[in-house]
C-alpha cells in the first residue's frame, strides 16, 4: 500500500472515529445537564477543569434557518429594516483577486490571509458511514426535549459546516481559476 493511501485511509478512519467521539460526547452532555438539573447544581469541578450549567439569555440562535436564503432581496430588505437583523461583511475573493495591487491597498490591511495556505483537505464520509453514524445516534439518544434540543443542534452544526466547507470549496475553486 502506498503511502498516500495509508495517510488517506488513516484520515478517514480518524473522522469516522471523531464523529463517533462526538455523538459519545453529546450523550455524555445530555445526561450530566439532566443530572445537574435534577440535582440543583450548576458547577462541577473536574480533573481538567471546570463545568458549569449555564442557561442561555435568549432561547433564539442568532443564525438564520436555511429559509431565510430563500427569500428575495425586497424582503430581505424589509426584514432588515426592522432592526432585527445584523448584516456582516465578507470579502469577495473573486474580485479581490482579479483586482491589481494599486487597487487591493484600500482594503488589504482589512484582508486576513489563510492561515493553512493555499491548499487545504476536504473529506466527506461515505453513505455507509454516515449511516452507521446515523444509527449510533438513533441509539444513544432517547426521545427526551434535551435529546431533541441537542440533535437539532448537532444537525445545525452540520448544515453550517457543510455550508461553509462548500463555500470554501467555490471560493478555492474560484480562485483556482483567477490563477489560471
Amino acid at each position: 500500500m502506498k503511502n498516500i493511501d495509508k495517510l488517506a485511509e488513516k484520515l478517514s478512519e480518524l473522522k469516522f472515529q471523531i464523529k463517533l467521539k462526538q455523538l459519545e460526547l453529546l450523550k455524555i452532555k445530555e445526561d450530566l445537564t439532566k443530572e445537574m438539573i435534577l440535582n440543583s447544581e450548576n458547577k462541577k469541578d473536574t480533573k481538567y477543569g471546570q463545568i458549569r450549567l449555564v442557561e442561555y439569555k435568549s432561547k433564539y440562535s442568532p443564525y438564520l434557518k436555511k429559509e431565510f436564503d430563500a427569500l428575495n432581496q425586497e424582503q430581505k430588505n424589509e426584514l432588515y429594516k426592522t432592526g432585527l437583523l445584523k448584516i456582516s461583511f465578507r470579502l469577495n475573493v473573486k474580485k479581490f483577486n482579479d483586482l491589481n495591487e494599486k487597487d487591493k491597498e484600500i482594503l488589504q490591511k482589512y484582508v486576513r490571509d489563510k492561515t493553512e495556505g493555499s491548499v487545504n483537505l476536504y473529506f466527506k464520509l461515505n453513505q455507509q458511514a454516515l449511516a452507521e453514524i446515523k444509527q449510533v445516534e438513533n441509539s444513544i439518544f432517547s426521545e427526551s426535549e434535551i435529546s431533541k434540543k441537542i440533535l437539532n443542534e448537532l444537525e445545525e452544526e452540520r448544515n453550517e459546516i457543510e455550508e461553509f466547507e462548500s463555500e470554501l470549496v467555490k471560493e478555492d475553486l474560484e480562485s483556482a481559476r483567477s490563477y489560471d
